[in-house]
């Protein structure tokens, strides 16, 4: 799991009744990602970026 809660992982906390969710969200090179399907069966990364300071 991840360490500190993204917007990500509130998303998926709120939303995971309603929405088909594959996976938790998962830490990737480039920030944090899970995968979800919409109405109609496509599926879609949805990513939250890497914040460098």
């Amino acid at each position: 799991m991840i360490r500190n809660m993204g917007h990500i992982t509130i998303l998926v906390k709120d939303y995971e009744e309603a929405i088909k969710f594959y996976g938790e969200p998962k830490q990737v090179p480039w920030g944090v990602e899970v995968v979800f399907e919409d109405l109609y069966g496509n599926r879609f990364d949805l990513i939250e970026p890497v914040m460098k300071i």
